[in-house]
C-alpha cells in the first residue's frame, strides 16, 4: 500500500539534497566555480553542515594565520631596517615598494608561494642575525611586537566597526569616562590599585559578559533566518557576488562567469524560495551559529577596552601633564623614550597606564550594562553579532541550494525557453 505524502511536511534539506547530487551526475560546468565559491563562504560563515559532503579546498583559521604571519613579517622587516640595520624611514618605505613590486613579479613567474617563503625566511634571518647580536629585547620587537600589532589592529577594526553601528556609543563612553578622566581621585584610585584592576575587571567585567553571552545563546535561530529571509530580494546579487568574489582563487576568477552567476544569484533569492528554506538551515545550523555569536562578542569585548584604554592614554598624555599627575596619582612618573622607525617618542608611564586601564573598564562596563538593559544599543548589537551573520548565510546557502536541486535547475531553464519564446513571437508580429 502506498503510503501518502504529508502536505505539510517540509521539502528535502540542503543536506539531503548534496547527498543525492554526490551520487548524480556533476552539476553544470558554468556553475562549478561559483558552487566552489559558496562552499568556501558557507564554511566560513559557520555554515559547513549545509555542504558537508563537498570537497574541502579551503581552511579558513590557516588562510587568516598565513595573512596575519605575512603582514607579521613585512612589519618586523620594516623595524628591523630602521633600528638595526639604520635605514630611514623614507629608505626602508622605498625598499618596501620595490620589493613589493618585485614579489608580485615573482608571484607571476612562478607561485604566489615563493615570494611568501622569501619574506618568511628574510624574517626568520634577521630574527638569527638579532639573536647573536642584541639579543632578545630586539628580537622582540621586531617578531613579538608586529604579532601584537597586527592582531590588536583586528581587534580594533572589529570593535570600531559595532562602535559605529550603535547609536551614541561612542559619545556615550566618552561622558562616562571623561568626567573622571578629570578627577584627582581617578588618579590616585588607579595608582593604588595596581594590579588589583585585573581583579576588578574581572568581577565588574565577566558576569555582564555572561549574561549577554547567555542571551545570545537563548536567541531563537530560526526566527533570525525567518527574518532575515524576509529582507532578501534579487536585488541583493551584487552584495552575494562580491561576497564570494573575495573567496576567490586565480583558477576561480578564470571560470566565473559574473553574468551567468548574476542570474542564478538572482533567482536564488526570489520568493517564495529564501522563506521556504530558512527553516530548513536553521535548523542545520542552529548550534553552530549560536556559539559562533558568542565567540564574535569576546573579541569585540576585548577590541573595545583595548580602543578605551587607548584613547584616554593618549588623551591623557596630551591634556595632563606630568608633575599635575605625580601630585593626583602620589606616584612618581616614569617615563620611556621609545624609538621607533627613527622617531623618538616620549612616553610616559606609571599613572598614566593604570587610569586608562581604569577607564577602561568603566567605559567595558558602560557597554554591556546598555546592551543588556537599552532597547537601542541591544538591537544594534544583535544586528552586528547576529542579523548580518544570518543574512551572509543566507546570501550563500540559497544559491548553494538552487545549484543543488535539479528540478528548479530545469523549471528556470524552461521559464527562460518560455519567456524567449514569448519575445520571439512578440517580435516576429510586430
Amino acid at each position: 500500500m502506498e503510503q501518502k505524502r504529508d502536505p505539510t511536511a517540509l521539502a528535502p534539506t540542503v543536506e539531503d539534497v548534496s547527498k543525492a547530487n554526490s551520487q548524480s551526475p556533476a552539476p553544470l560546468d558554468e556553475s562549478r566555480a561559483l558552487r566552489r565559491l559558496l562552499v568556501r563562504g558557507l564554511r566560513r560563515e559557520g555554515a559547513g553542515k549545509l555542504c558537508k559532503e563537498e570537497p574541502s579546498d579551503f581552511t579558513l583559521g590557516a588562510e587568516l594565520f598565513s595573512v596575519a604571519l605575512l603582514c607579521s613579517a613585512l612589519l618586523g622587516l620594516l623595524i628591523f631596517a630602521v633600528e638595526q640595520l639604520g635605514w630611514t624611514i623614507w629608505g626602508t618605505a622605498g625598499a618596501l615598494v620595490l620589493a613589493l613590486l618585485g614579489a608580485a613579479a615573482l608571484a607571476m613567474l612562478t607561485s604566489p608561494t615563493v615570494p611568501y617563503l622569501l619574506v618568511l625566511l628574510g624574517w626568520a634571518i634577521s630574527g638569527v642575525v638579532q639573536l647573536a647580536g642584541p639579543g632578545l629585547g630586539a628580537v622582540a620587537l621586531t617578531h613579538a611586537l608586529p604579532f601584537a600589532m597586527v592582531f590588536g589592529v583586528r581587534w580594533g577594526w572589529g570593535a570600531l566597526r559595532l562602535a559605529a553601528g550603535i547609536p551614541l556609543f561612542i559619545p556615550v563612553a566618552l561622558i562616562v569616562v571623561l568626567s573622571p578622566f578629570l578627577s584627582e581621585d581617578s588618579w590616585r584610585l588607579g595608582a593604588a590599585a595596581g594590579w588589583q584592576l585585573v581583579a576588578l575587571a574581572v568581577v565588574a567585567v565577566l558576569p555582564l559578559l555572561a549574561l549577554v553571552a547567555a542571551r545570545l545563546l537563548r536567541l531563537s535561530v530560526a526566527d533570525t533566518f525567518a527574518a532575515a529571509a524576509e529582507r532578501l530580494s534579487p536585488e541583493r546579487e551584487d552584495e552575494a557576488l562580491e561576497l564570494v568574489n573575495k573567496l576567490g582563487r586565480e583558477e576561480d576568477e578564470e571560470q566565473l562567469d559574473e553574468t551567468k552567476a548574476r542570474t542564478r544569484l538572482r533567482r536564488a533569492y526570489e520568493a517564495p524560495f529564501p522563506a521556504d528554506r530558512a527553516p530548513q538551515f536553521a535548523g542545520t545550523v542552529s548550534r553552530v551559529f549560536k556559539q559562533r555569536a558568542v565567540l564574535r562578542l569576546l573579541p569585540l569585548t576585548v577590541g573595545i577596552a583595548a580602543a578605551v584604554w587607548s584613547l584616554i592614554y593618549v588623551l591623557a598624555s596630551a591634556a595632563i601633564p606630568a608633575s599635575l599627575a605625580a601630585e593626583w596619582s602620589g606616584r612618581a612618573v616614569p617615563r620611556a623614550d621609545v624609538a621607533v622607525l627613527g622617531l623618538e617618542i616620549p612616553l610616559p608611564l606609571g599613572p598614566y597606564l593604570t587610569l586608562a586601564a581604569l577607564l577602561a573598564i568603566v567605559a567595558t562596563v558602560g557597554f554591556l550594562a546598555f546592551a543588556l538593559t537599552e532597547d537601542r544599543y541591544s538591537a544594534a548589537l544583535s544586528e552586528g553579532l547576529v542579523s548580518r551573520p544570518a543574512e551572509r548565510v543566507l546570501l550563500l546557502a540559497l544559491p548553494y541550494a538552487d545549484l543543488n536541486e535539479p528540478r528548479r535547475r530545469r523549471r528556470g531553464s524552461d521559464h527562460r525557453e518560455k519567456k524567449a519564446e514569448r519575445q520571439n513571437t512578440a517580435a516576429s508580429q510586430r
